[in-house]
């Protein structure tokens, strides 16, 4: 997991990111971060990182 402080910073960086070959890259922005944090199922989830 990697945090940056704007959207544009993650998008640019990820461009660098994604050349090392990973099998995936999600973004996930503060919005939906929030929104999990609000549903029973992934409030664990997401307090674990």
């Amino acid at each position: 997991m990697v945090n940056f402080p704007t959207f544009y910073q993650a998008m640019d960086f990820t461009q660098h990111i994604v050349k090392l070959g990973p099998t995936a890259v999600e973004l996930v922005d503060r919005t939906m971060i929030e929104l999990s944090l609000e549903n029973p199922a992934f409030r664990p989830v997401i307090e674990k990182r």
